[in-house]
């Protein structure tokens, strides 16, 4: 995984390049949105092997659980950047439809947007075949391939509609308006492609209840264990989306086996719930010592 993501994001740096020089060329903010929208891929690319790398470093004294939070923040930072480009974006296109003084090669366009088609399908290729590993040692690694997947999948469609936009040009060099036109398609199809990351992002920086877990059905599964009277300090968080981290306090009677009930606990947070990382305190419930 981490030599396809090295080589999809090699592929996509030079890409990104060629594009913005020939969008250039060619007089054509659509082409050079569909940059922008390949830099948030080698973004979300270079992410995905922070993460993959980071994930293996061992926490330190200072950060006890590691540095799993900076790839959140990382790409909480490239959305700030591109959505900055993007806004950009919509003021040079907002600009060319009020003063219309604007010429397209589109000649320029169609061959970068056809060079963009094919690069995005090697790039498909070369990630599309990870995506499946089933290997538990390689989960990390496959969450980011997936993700590189579909940006790749949305800059495929935004480069296509770049190319049919240049062939329209080309037959009637009167539509020129389809290229600033083109350009607030793809500008909101990369706002749409990083809102999944940025509530992704909150949640896990807000450290909500990850998704998929219900909170009153791991209480219930918790209260229902032999021996526990009363379940309370249940948290349950997310380091970073995959890593998921819960902590309890199980109130047992005097005469129950802490230890027997701390192994099965245990047991139940991480095979039922997938739950790495628990921290339990069994403790005698409070009836239990007013009686005594």
């Amino acid at each position: 995984a981490w030599r396809k993501l090295v080589a999809a994001t090699t592929m996509c740096l030079i890409f990104m390049v060629i594009e913005l020089v020939g969008g250039y060329i060619a007089g054509s903010l659509a082409v050079m949105t569909d940059a922008a929208h390949l830099l948030s891929d080698c973004v979300g690319f270079l992410v995905g092997l922070f993460a993959v790398w980071i994930s293996g470093q061992p926490p330190t004294n200072r950060f006890t659980y590691g540095y799993h939070r900076a790839e959140v923040l990382g790409a909480l930072l490239s959305i700030t950047v591109i959505w900055i480009l993007t806004g950009i974006f919509v003021y040079l296109a907002v600009e060319r439809l009020v003063k219309a003084e604007f010429d397209i090669h589109a000649d320029a366009m169609m061959i970068v947007a056809a060079i963009g088609i094919a690069i995005n399908i090697v790039m498909g290729c070369i990630l599309h075949g990870s995506s499946f590993h089933h290997g538990h040692s390689h989960h990390d690694e496959n969450i980011n391939v997936r993700a590189a997947v579909v940006h790749v999948l949305g800059d495929l469609i935004q480069s296509t509609g770049v190319f049919i936009s240049a062939l329209v040009i080309k037959l009637y060099p009167n539509a020129k308006v389809i290229d600033p036109v083109c350009t607030f398609l793809c500008c909101l199809l990369v706002m749409c492609s990083t809102i999944p990351v940025l509530r992704q992002s909150v949640w896990v920086l807000l450290e909500c209840l990850p998704p998929g877990l219900d909170y009153t059905q791991l209480h219930s599964a918790l209260s229902c264990l032999d021996g526990v009277q009363s379940v309370h300090a249940l948290h349950v968080w997310a380091l970073t989306p995959g890593h998921y981290v819960a902590t309890a306090h199980l109130a047992v009677g005097g005469m129950t086996d802490r230890d027997e009930v701390l192994k099965k606990a245990q047991s139940l947070l991480h095979n039922k719930f997938r739950l790495e990382r628990t921290t339990i305190q069994v403790e005698r419930h409070l009836s239990d010592m007013i009686a005594q």
